[in-house]
This record gives C-alpha cells, structure tokens and sequence, in this order.
C-alpha cells in the first residue's frame, strides 16, 4: 500500500487495543559531534543510583554524531538538571521541552498504515511531535503536554477503541490532576 493511501481517512478506523497517556514529563535532547560509544554511561548510571526513572529513551549514533532524547518525570526535574550540569561535557548541545506528554498506542503490530495516518493527522491538527519511537507492541509519541486531550480527540478519529477501555490515565496520574 502506497503511503498517500495509508494516510488516507477512506480506508477507516484502525481497530487497536487500547490508548495510555502519561504524566507531565520533561524531554532532554543531548546532541554530539560524536558517536555516543560508552560516553552516556556514567550519565545514566547516575540516574539510576538517583532511583531517577527514564520514561523515553531514543538513541541514535553515525560514525560522526550521535543523538540522544530521553524523558523524565517533571517531578524529578531539578534534580536531573543538577546531574546534567554535572555530567554533560562542552562538546554536546542540549535542548529542553517541557512540560510533555507521551502518548502509546497498543498494539501497534508494526503498521506502517498506523504511524503514516498518527502523523498525517497530528500535522493537520497541527498537534507538534518533539518524538517518535515504535515497536511491534506500541507506539509512543511525545507532544507538548497542553495537546494531550487535542491529540486523543484526533486520533479517536482513525483509531478504534475496545468497548471496554481502561482510562487514558492511571489513577495516580488521575488523582494528581484533580488536586
């Protein structure tokens, strides 16, 4: 199937089995003019001894450069801006977007007709995406946080929901809202 057809609302709902959005997070992009090899180890073996969970993580490497994005809880945000200042080394550039939101679609079963209508969509929404990572199993993709409930509405237009659907948030998630 051709994209200009996979993007296309004609073909009709996807039917999937369920939709998750998280908590405020903050997205790190940490750029370098060189391949990451082992240099982030030290970085994200501080988070781990600072019980700091990584919600997102995408790393990509050239023989020239390397690209790393990474999400964390808002919560644990000035915490890991004191580690990052303490382990990001001048030759990297860093970009910080805050607040957002990760939205994972299940399953995603490797469709390419499903990521090709998700951004087709977000672009006519014009919901931003800041990432985008996939497996067999989901989809997830960050966005600005304030687009969340924006970018559940568009994608209840190509996506089927089950009946039966647990909440887009957990209860945690649910109750910190409300306070």
């Amino acid at each position: 199937m051709r994209m200009k057809n996979a993007c296309s609302e004609e073909i009709g709902k996807m039917k999937i089995g369920g939709l998750k959005l998280s908590e405020e997070l903050v997205q790190y992009n940490l750029y370098r003019n060189l391949p990451t090899d082992l240099a982030l180890l030290p970085f994200f073996r501080s988070f781990a001894e600072n019980r700091i969970n990584l919600t997102f993580l995408s790393l990509r490497n050239s023989k020239t450069a390397s690209v790393s994005s990474f999400c964390i809880s808002l919560t644990d945000f000035a915490q890991v801006e004191e580690l990052v200042k303490s382990k990001v080394s001048a030759e990297c550039r860093l970009k910080v977007i805050a607040p957002v939101g990760t939205i994972t679609v299940f399953p995603h079963n490797h469709s390419f007709t499903m990521l090709g209508r998700v951004i087709s969509i977000f672009g006519k929404a014009r919901i931003p995406i800041h990432a985008l990572c996939t497996s067999l199993s989901s989809l997830a993709i960050n966005t600005d946080y304030q687009h969340l409930e924006q970018a559940v509405e568009e994608l209840e237009k190509i996506l089927d929901l089950p009946l039966n659907h647990a909440p887009f948030r957990s209860e945690l998630d649910q109750k910190v809202i409300c306070q």
